[in-house]
């Protein structure tokens, strides 16, 4: 990929590969009844939503949203447990 340019032109499921391909997993949470993996990749974060279809075993991609700012990290600060750091 040489820029974001090209990235934005993807399809949801071609920006998917991408990342799963090249990006660094960080971590996942639950959001209502989608799944939401973080990934980082350059200077960029990704936030790739899923939805899990238990009935039909299939994930569907629905959304890939991306951001710079660690402002947007709050919801992952939340879940991550940091107490055994300092013992």
């Amino acid at each position: 990929m040489k820029d974001l340019k090209n990235f934005i032109s993807l399809n949801v499921d071609e920006k998917y590969k991408f990342i799963e391909e090249y990006g660094i997993f960080i971590m996942d949470r639950i959001k209502g009844n989608r799944k939401v993996f973080l990934y980082y990749l350059g200077n960029i974060f990704f936030e790739v939503w899923i939805l899990e279809l238990v009935d039909h075993n299939e994930q569907i991609v629905t959304d890939i949203k991306l951001f710079h700012s660690i402002d947007y990290l709050d919801p992952y600060l939340e879940i991550i447990d940091i107490k055994n750091l300092f013992k």
